[in-house]
């Protein structure tokens, strides 16, 4: 990740680790107030300086008359509703109950 000091556009760049690759770029969202330059970015340490999954990050807003301090996580993804996961395997059932032989029973 590397952040980019702009008066303009304050962005987060993201960069492929082992090829270099350009990935992609994170904008940096300050409301109503003018952007302003991208002070600084780290993880946290798990321990008193943050969340090791949580990117904490501080930018001059104003024209660096004031400062914003924030954080970006990464959302969870949501588990398949019921109704999704019922409707799955009521498929599944009935296909194997077509392809199935119908068994039939005759009393002697």
């Amino acid at each position: 990740l590397v952040g980019n000091f702009s008066y303009v556009d304050s962005v987060i760049n993201a960069f492929n680790p082992v090829t270099g690759a350009f990935l992609g770029s994170i904008p940096i969202d300050v409301g109503t107030n003018s952007p302003g330059g991208l002070w600084a970015l780290s993880f946290g340490n798990g321990g008193n300086g943050g969340a090791p999954n949580v990117l904490y990050f501080a930018d001059g807003i104003n024209a660096e008359a004031d400062g914003l301090f924030a954080a970006l996580t990464v959302a969870a993804v949501p588990e398949p509703s019921s109704l999704a996961l019922l409707t799955g395997i009521l498929g599944v059932l009935i296909g194997r109950k077509k392809l199935l032989p119908r068994l039939r029973f005759r009393s002697f």
